[in-house]
């Protein structure tokens, strides 16, 4: 990675609270960056973090925050670390091909130049057993990634750049390797579902007995319109999951709205 010289003076920002190949492969997807931050949520000590990654092809540094609970609140910890500088977020469980890095170190370069204040969004490829998603919900998702000097995130949980920005879109795509078992991906969507239905509560909103339909509704559309089923038995398990994900969210915001009507 050597001929990869740094362009954009960009910073890359990673949270991660696991030490695994993931995490390694994550921060060399960005060693086109100037540095890279991560933020670690894990129970190990930042000096273990920093000795496992230690042979990666950039300079990292490792700041210690608690375990997420709320997504924009952690993302906009790591950028009032590097006030003033253009940051480029990617997930612990997000790649970017070897052969893909040198084109956005160009295209970063030339979003810094030529486009001051916008977000650049990168389209994410979902990996699934071995099988690169084309249909159903992750079809066609583009995710907030470059953020110019003073961006910050808003929504504890599905978190966006907040404010009014033009967009930028790269034209190579990060990887999401999120889920690797169905196991696995039933436990985060216990988890992200609490948070949604909590942000839902904070922010006022009502829930309606008619919103349990949601779910069925969700599956068609990504099964059948999206062309879910395309994707073989692994899209039929995304459409599946993503279904009981948005039942799961009713499901809480209903158990908590009934909660707050009896305290």
């Amino acid at each position: 990675m050597a001929d990869l010289v740094s362009p954009a003076k960009s910073v890359g920002l990673i949270l991660a609270h696991r030490l695994d190949a993931q995490l390694v492969r994550a921060v060399s997807s960005l060693s086109w960056c100037e540095s890279v931050l991560v933020g670690w949520a894990g129970s190990t000590s930042v000096q273990q973090v920093e000795r496992f990654l230690h042979d990666v092809p950039i300079t990292v540094s490792v700041l210690k925050i608690d375990e997420v609970t709320d997504f924009s609140a952690a993302r906009n910890m790591l950028l009032s670390q590097v006030p003033d500088r253009w940051t480029f977020f990617l997930d612990s469980d997000e790649s970017i091909l070897p052969t893909d890095m040198s084109s956005f170190a160009e295209e970063v370069a030339h979003c810094i130049s030529d486009h001051p204040t916008s977000v650049g969004l990168a389209r994410r490829k979902d990996v699934f057993y071995g099988k690169t998603l084309q249909y159903g919900e992750v079809g066609n998702v583009w995710v907030q990634r470059l953020l110019p000097p003073g961006a910050m995130f808003e929504r504890s949980v599905h978190e966006v750049v907040g404010g009014s920005h033009q967009e930028f879109r790269f034209s190579a795509p990060l990887y999401h390797h999120a889920h690797e078992s169905i196991s696995t991906f039933l436990q985060k969507i216990r988890l992200y579902s609490e948070l949604d239905a909590k942000h839902r509560i904070a922010t006022g909103e009502q829930f309606r007995v008619w919103q349990f339909l949601l779910p069925l509704g969700k599956f068609v559309q990504n099964y059948v319109f999206k062309l879910g089923m395309l994707d073989g038995w692994q899209g039929l398990v995304y459409a599946s999951i993503m279904s009981l994900h948005s039942l799961s969210v009713r499901c809480v915001h209903f158990e908590l709205t009934q909660k707050g009507a009896h305290d």
